[in-house]
């Protein structure tokens, strides 16, 4: 969330622009018998713990939901231990607001039902934001442990609401003792607002509680062109998906609107294959599809492109579907202390829908097939580039599919799959160098300002084989490791692969060799499911120092 958060914006601003309409004066149009409710809160430190804090907030806005839309409910969360830092921020507790009719007997979080969360807190060390009224050097986003900590939590659990749901936006709010503070999370930046005290201003609170509950579904965030599948609709679709749901529990199914052209298609998805882990970005779902207009499987890929970037649909034979994000708009605001990026972000969300489906590369049957379809992925990249031009800028696990179509011959290693080259929608030239991390060249990470060559994307396919249980013997037996006499040190600045050749050489060498094992498939490393802790969603929250700037069918198949 670094460079991601902007504010403080003005209270009543933040109620007008993001929560109303634009035009006109603001104009509180809350019930005026509430707008004293919250005078009978005390400071946050007056309370004996952060549970204790909760109840009482959580008391009057359950109250005054009651009044406003009984159609809400307010619920308190479980009081967590936050392990990992000093004891005077040890606990974490949360209320959620949730529709009145939820069962919530299950557990007190239903993560895929909130509409709106809170995050309490009662210590001063968990400010997160410091509201500058001068052009002082202090950092409006405190970089104090504590600070980072729980801005870590509030983008966490922020989070794990919008990736567990069809969202185009998120509302939030936090009190604390320096007041409280409203959000609107969007897949480029969040907002956040000034901090206002409870007892003398808790007619913002009011107003902005009024305002939520009056909104539209889509108003509040959630995008209005996915609903539940019916039961009909989930008997069609459950049995060709089936194969592409890896969670034991009883599965949500959902139809999405697609633009077909100057119409629409409709289908239906289960569990998402491919799910996005923090907010700003691409926010990737990749979700198997029944296609209700053809009666047959599909692939949809579900995400959130930079509008400055070629359309991927340039690319590909696809069908689109756009909702821009807005927070850009406020970066060159006066009252702007937070992002200042050189090149502002702008997401439009895209659908795109093909014929095949592919499965992640984690579900590989053995060593070998694992290899021949990294290796087909990179003679896919070799098209790309040798033909187009393109290079695709974010080689990694997540981006090679496993397809079953029938086109791949079967032996005792592979099962007849084949290796997909999938999401080019960094392929364009960018700013920065993109990828993911762990598959980058270390000559990207080094320094973030270079630019990315042909030979960065061959060490990302590298790093791929890399991660890879290793076959000791196979490697021993590939890369000729006997005594010879030792040789001076290669230069690296020399060790420059030039094309596609010397590294597909490798793959040939090694797919060519006897004694592959047939039994190695994926295995799930993983801890069993149903832990209580909460995932961490997103990396600690750290702010750069401000300085404005001057600028305001498949993928590549094999």
């Amino acid at each position: 969330m670094d460079d991601h958060w902007i504010g403080p914006m003005p209270v009543e601003l933040f109620l007008q622009d993001l929560m109303g309409s634009s035009d006109g004066q603001f104009v509180l149009g809350s019930p005026n018998h509430l707008q004293d409710n919250f005078q009978s809160i005390k400071s946050p430190e007056e309370y004996p713990s952060d549970k204790d804090y909760a109840k009482a907030v959580a008391s009057v806005i359950q109250a005054v939901t009651s009044e406003l839309s009984p159609a809400f409910s307010i619920v308190l969360d479980r009081e967590r231990k936050n392990v990992e830092h000093g004891s005077d921020y040890s606990t974490v507790t949360d209320a959620f607001v949730y529709n009145s009719g939820l069962d919530m007997q299950i557990s007190p979080t239903r993560w895929d039902k909130v509409d709106l969360g809170l995050e309490f807190r009662n210590s001063s060390s968990l400010c997160g934001f410091k509201d500058v009224k001068d052009d002082s050097l202090d950092e409006w986003v405190v970089q104090t442990e504590s600070s980072c900590a729980y801005l870590d939590r509030l983008a966490s659990c922020a989070a794990w609401t919008f990736n567990t749901q069809y969202r185009k936006h998120l509302f939030s709010f936090a009190p604390g003792l320096d007041g409280v503070r409203f959000f609107k999370w969007e897949r480029t930046y969040s907002i956040v607002s000034c901090a206002f005290d409870f007892s003398t201003e808790g007619k913002y609170l009011i107003e902005f509680l009024y305002r939520f509950y009056t909104m539209t579904d889509s108003g509040r965030g959630m995008d209005d062109t996915v609903i539940l599948a019916t039961d009909k609709e989930t008997s069609l679709a459950e049995p060709l998906l089936r194969p592409w749901i890896y969670r034991k529990c009883r599965p949500t199914f959902v139809k999405i609107r697609v633009p077909d052209g100057g119409s629409e298609r409709e289908v239906i998805a289960g569990p998402a294959i491919a799910t996005p882990k923090g907010i700003p970005g691409r926010a990737t779902l990749d979700l198997p599809v029944y296609d209700m207009k053809t009666g047959n499987l599909g692939f949809l890929k579900d995400t959130w492109r930079d509008v400055s970037l070629p359309h991927e649909l340039k690319m590909l034979k696809t069908l689109n579907d756009a909702d821009i994000t807005t927070s850009h708009k406020y970066i060159d605001e006066d009252w702007n202390l937070g992002a200042y990026p050189p090149v502002f972000r702008i997401h439009e969300q895209q659908r795109i829908l093909t014929e095949e489906v592919g499965r992640p590369l984690s579900h590989f049957k053995s060593s070998k097939q694992l290899t021949r379809i990294v290796y087909e992925a990179f003679l896919a990249h070799e098209d790309a580039y040798t033909i187009c031009k393109i290079l695709h800028r974010d080689v990694s696990s997540g981006n090679i599919l496993i397809i079953y179509d029938g086109k791949a011959s079967k032996d005792n290693h592979d099962g007849g799959r084949r290796g997909m080259l999938n999401d080019l929608d960094k392929a364009a030239p960018q700013a920065k160098p993109t990828g993911t991390w762990q598959f980058m060249s270390t000559r990207l990470l080094a320094d973030g300002m270079q630019k990315h060559l042909l030979q960065d994307d061959f060490e990302s396919f590298i790093w791929r084989d890399f991660s890879m249980p290793p076959d000791t013997d196979l490697e021993s037996e590939l890369f000729l490791i006997s005594p010879r006499p030792c040789m001076p040190p290669i230069d690296p600045e020399m060790v420059v692969l030039r094309d596609h050749k010397a590294l597909g050489a490798f793959w040939r060498a090694a797919l060519s060799k006897d004694g592959w094992p047939s039994d190695d498939g994926a295995e799930d490393q993983l801890a069993a499911e149903g832990s209580t802790k909460r995932p961490r969603q997103d990396d600690a929250q750290l702010a750069q120092k401000r300085q404005k700037s001057g600028n305001s069918t498949p993928a590549v198949a094999a």
